[in-house]
Order: structure tokens, then C-alpha cells, then sequence
């Protein structure tokens, strides 16, 4: 714990790190606690709790469509939904 500098989380994750590139779980030293601290408040518990709701409504709406349309590709429907939900949770958008 107090020797942090001395595991990498980089070295782990070379090979992943070429096809995913320098995200938050690749990164070391004082760009990965930069980023660290700009994304914390984001995963803070209240935070996280407003999220709910807006998952909450968006999982319904779509699950009351889907009932309305019958049968279909569920694949497909759960990927526009997690679109939907991430456009509205980390762009504002409808």
C-alpha cells in the first residue's frame, strides 16, 4: 500500500492495451491519478443513485415497447437500450 509506484498496471495489460488503448486501467504514475481524480466524483455514491432512476425509466419504456412489438432480436434490443441509457447519462441527451 504504501509502495505503489512499484506495481504497474501497465506492464500487466501491454498486449490489451494495443487493441483497448491508454484507458484509465493501463495507465500509471501521475496520468492514471489525474484521471482518476477528474472520474471519481462520477462513481460516488450519490452519484451512482441519480443514475437509477434514469436507467429505471429508459429499462421500462423500452420493456413496455417490446412487449407491444412481440418477439424479436434481443441482442439488438438490449444494445439500443444500453445506447440509450449511456446517451442520457453521460451526454444529456433524449
Amino acid at each position: 500500500v504504501t509502495h505503489r509506484e512499484c506495481f504497474s498496471h501497465a506492464t500487466g495489460y501491454a498486449m490489451v492495451r494495443k487493441v483497448l488503448g491508454d484507458g484509465l486501467l493501463f495507465q500509471d504514475g501521475a496520468a492514471h491519478a489525474r484521471a482518476r481524480t477528474l472520474m471519481t466524483p462520477a462513481f460516488h455514491q450519490r452519484a451512482i443513485t441519480s443514475y437509477v432512476a434514469v436507467m429505471q425509466a429508459t429499462a421500462q419504456a423500452h420493456a413496455a415497447r417490446w412487449a407491444a412489438e412481440g418477439r424479436g432480436a434481443m441482442y439488438e434490443r438490449f444494445r439500443v437500450l444500453t445506447f440509450e441509457i449511456m446517451a442520457r447519462l453521460i451526454l444529456g441527451l433524449e
